[in-house]
């Protein structure tokens, strides 16, 4: 699964972060951990939350720092972790420019890191924290810097950033594959990808504008009593280039919720967003069926492992099924693609066979769905 979602749940006195993230990495599975808020104790400077409701937008940062980790991790998910044919398509570009950049120079380097460190997997979801790229550039900096000691923080933004990082880089090798990489982007972003992303932006002008009226009148219509139910009443949907039907998501512990979805690439194909918003957002009803199966924590964390992927792809396919159920075929018949798979007969059948779950699982996600639905 290429998702990072984030949930925040309380424990007693302390507050903490429960990210769920499947493995991107040959041979290593999937795993749920949970660590401090980093917001407690070190909250950033109060920040404009921006208008109530959802905004769908795109971002460049956020699609250069996912841009990075597509041209440097190897894929071999049951759903491609990045669309299907990007890092092809953009070294062909690249190659055509004539462009080298730093990020080439160090790919090896970069790309062995990764596999040696399936953790550093959890830093897709940095830039939806930050609010450009110099913002998380800067933040970079700052914990660089500070050599990731929260203690050595300036100020109440500074502790954010420094322990928000500090997590997802404890060691000073993951800092180094961290000076590494943001500065590769860097320069990737000066020689290729913001000309490159900007010409984007002019040529499907006509596509975003139909994914935007598509996505909007699903979350303003029949996906609003869910989203308020699940406490997700605002937030920012970023369409981003790199994504295919697996998004990333920070669901809490941020100041506004984001969640970075498949910008679909022709208008026949906008609905494809909505599939993959729906994908996101059951992601707390997921993690919340499978830890609460009768099974001790190293069970949970097994389980959480073997079905978070199918999880979020059937818990998808369940909530489409309740609210807006002539999307649900087209639904699967995605997802299957995305897997590889040849669509069948009945294609929300098929899903249900490329990805299984246990019955208590599936029955529970179900439920939980239902109880959302219900303002429970």
């Amino acid at each position: 699964m290429s998702i990072v979602t984030v949930a925040s749940r309380r424990s007693g006195s302390r507050a903490l972060l429960h990210v769920c993230v499947l493995a991107f990495t040959v041979g290593v599975a999937p795993a749920c951990v949970t660590f401090p808020d980093p917001t407690v104790g070190a909250p950033p400077p109060p920040r404009n939350q921006g208008p109530p409701g959802w905004r769908v937008r795109t971002r460049d940062h956020v699609d250069l720092w996912l841009h990075g980790f597509a041209l440097l991790q190897r894929d071999s998910a049951t759903l491609s972790l990045f669309r299907p044919g990007y890092a092809d398509r953009v070294r062909a570009a690249k190659d055509a420019a004539g462009v080298y950049s730093v990020l080439d120079a160090n790919a090896e380097t970069l790309t062995r890191g990764l596999a040696e460190n399936p953790g550093l997997v959890n830093a897709h979801f940095v830039p939806l924290y930050f609010a450009s790229w110099l913002d998380t550039r800067e933040a970079a900096e700052t914990f660089l810097a500070a050599g990731g000691d929260v203690r050595r923080a300036r100020d109440g933004d500074a502790r954010f950033r420094i322990a928000l990082l500090a997590q997802l880089f404890p060691t000073a090798a993951d800092r180094d594959w961290l000076r590494l990489f943001v500065n590769g982007l860097d320069d990737e972003r000066a020689q290729f990808h913001q000309r490159w992303w900007d010409e984007q932006q002019r040529e499907n002008a006509d596509v975003l504008a139909v994914t935007d009226s598509i996505l909007r009148a699903e979350i303003d219509g029949r996906l609003r009593p869910y989203l308020r139910s699940s406490l997700l009443d605002r937030g920012d949907v970023a369409l981003s280039w790199p994504l295919g039907g697996e998004g990333r998501s920070v669901l809490r512990g941020t100041d506004r919720i984001t969640i970075a979805v498949t910008r679909p690439a022709t208008r026949d194909s906008a609905v494809v967003a909505v599939y993959a918003f729906v994908h996101e957002i059951v992601a707390p009803a997921v993690d919340l069926a499978i830890r609460e199966q009768d099974a001790p924590d190293d069970s949970l964390r097994t389980l959480a492992d073997m079905y978070t992927t199918s999880g979020l792809v059937r818990g998808g396919l369940i909530l489409l099924q309740r609210t807006a159920p002539e999307l649900a075929d087209g639904y699967a018949r995605y997802y299957l693609h995305l897997a590889g798979r040849q669509p069948t007969a009945d294609p929300q059948a098929g899903l249900a066979r490329i990805f299984p779950l246990p019955a208590a699982i599936a029955q529970d996600i179900e439920q939980q769905i239902a109880a959302v639905l219900r303002g429970i």
